[in-house]
């Protein structure tokens, strides 16, 4: 039965391989070498990083308002500064357009 070669032995070997084609001049393949063993040491991506790079994104990306009172009483009416759509309460996010309207102290 045959072992397998973990990513640490495997990037010891392309490091010795890229000092023996400096060592003889060989720029351009000690480079592709180079991108190999960088792309050996950084961290694995798993769906759990993707998930929170995305909603990192998501919310630097999410529209920002305020809810603009237009009828207080009998009958409450607010308008979103976003979209322009009324809803007959202040939430946190706007339903229509997801804009955030907690305001800048979050």
């Amino acid at each position: 039965m045959e072992s397998k070669m973990t990513k640490e032995e495997a990037r010891i070997r392309l490091i010795a391989k890229r000092e023996e084609l400096i060592r003889k001049y060989e720029f351009e393949e000690a480079e592709v070498l180079t991108v190999a063993i960088e792309a050996l040491q950084a961290p694995p991506i798993t769906q759990r990083s993707m998930y929170q790079a995305g909603y990192k994104q998501a919310q630097e990306d999410r529209l920002k308002g305020e809810w603009k009172v237009r009828r207080p009483k009998p009958f409450f009416l607010c308008e979103c500064s976003v979209c322009g759509e009324s809803e007959e309460w202040m939430s946190k996010f706007c339903p229509n357009c997801g804009a955030d309207m907690r305001g800048e102290d979050k």
